[in-house]
């Protein structure tokens, strides 16, 4: 998901906002708002946050293309 969904944005060559998603170490350091995941408290992490939203919104991330499906 985060290299289908992720990547084009976040990834060493262009990490928007600091983040950059493509290791265990870079996730949890995060980029400019903070670490993207809090070990042992997933749905508390800026990561999942920011990829869901309340039913009829969309969600903050991706920004592009298609939101992130349920399964997802």
């Amino acid at each position: 998901v985060l290299s289908a969904k992720c990547l084009a944005c976040h990834r060493k060559e262009n990490a928007k906002g600091g983040l950059d998603l493509t290791t265990r170490g870079t996730l949890l350091h995060g980029g400019e708002s903070g670490p993207a995941l809090i070990p042992g408290k997933p749905e508390e992490s800026a990561l999942y946050l920011r990829s869901v939203a309340a039913d009829g919104e969309r969600p903050e991330m991706p920004e592009k293309g298609e939101p992130l499906t349920r399964p997802e």
